[in-house]
């Protein structure tokens, strides 16, 4: 392995930086979590978004089932009484679910808090 360093002023490479934000902006413009998780899902409604060992079987979801899921959820806590702005805790090992609760109480326009 080779690493090169060179001395560079931070001056240098302000205008480097500004144009690439200036294109990262462009692109996501408009955009937000939830758009970009709603396109995925659109395009790509049957490539696994997930996979874990559940039980010593290997389980997986799929975009179209996670967004199903998250939607049912994002449902289930607008009718339970979740409310725009309302904080809710979720507490969870690393599995999908915890994903889900995340991007429901978003779409429930709440608050996610980990």
């Amino acid at each position: 392995m080779v690493i090169a360093m060179t001395k560079t002023h931070a001056g240098d490479l302000e205008p480097v930086i500004a144009a690439v934000r200036e294109s990262i902006e462009a692109e996501i413009a408009g955009g937000t979590l939830l758009t970009a998780f709603a396109e995925t899902a659109g395009r790509h409604g049957g490539t696994e978004a997930y996979r874990w060992r559940q039980d010593g079987e290997w389980r997986t979801l799929t975009y179209a089932r996670l967004r199903d899921q998250v939607r049912d959820t994002a449902l289930g806590l607008a009718a339970i009484g979740l409310r725009p702005g309302d904080f809710a805790v979720i507490w969870s090992r690393n599995r999908p679910e915890a994903n889900i609760a995340d991007m429901a109480v978003m779409h429930a326009r709440g608050a996610p808090v980990f």
